[in-house]
């Protein structure tokens, strides 16, 4: 199958033209419990290390790439394609094009594999060559008065010691979750 090439675009505050389209997109992909609102997401697009990234093709919205420069790794936030194109290889595609620009090794995090679409997701990071990080991993709540989430955490392209995802707790997690 011929992809046709992607581009991306970072966002950095919400009168970008992209904004509202990308954030629709962000909101309807994940849950509440696991995403900022959008008056959140308007504070932390200031941050450097934050990139709130669409990817277009043909200057129309395919996706999404939320991560952080964390200077020991990359931190994979929140990835997603539009509902309509998912399986047709896009997002396979943009994660290697992510991957291999990447010098750092890339951590990322999602549900514990407990349904079909939880077991299809993990196994979609699998092909991409990401791997189980043998961790206890608990996300911080994203809004304040809800729980913490059990994750599962993923890295490429090898195996991140346990002092590396200690440092990303310490280091970012106040940055990243606004109920901390």
């Amino acid at each position: 199958m011929q992809l046709t090439p992607f581009k991306t675009h970072r966002i950095q505050n919400s009168s970008d033209p992209f904004f509202e389209s990308a954030q629709s997109l962000y909101e309807q992909a994940f849950p509440l419990a696991e995403r900022r609102n959008k008056a959140q997401q308007i504070s932390i697009l200031e941050q450097d290390e934050f990139h709130f990234e669409v990817i277009t093709v043909n200057a129309q919205l395919m996706g999404l790439l939320n991560w952080w420069d964390c200077k020991k790794l990359i931190y994979v936030e929140h990835f997603c394609t539009k509902p309509q194109i998912r399986g047709k290889g896009l997002g396979s595609y943009i994660l290697q094009e992510f991957t291999q620009k990447q010098i750092l090794p890339i951590l990322l995090e999602i549900e514990k594999p407990v349904d079909e679409m939880s077991n299809r997701r993990l196994e979609f990071y699998k092909r991409q060559g990401f791997k189980n990080c043998d961790y206890d991993y608990i996300q911080p709540a994203f809004h304040l008065g809800e729980a913490p989430v059990l994750l599962s955490l993923l890295n490429f392209p090898s195996a991140l010691a346990a002092k590396d995802i200690e440092f990303f707790i310490r280091e970012y997690h106040l940055k990243i979750y606004p109920s901390l």
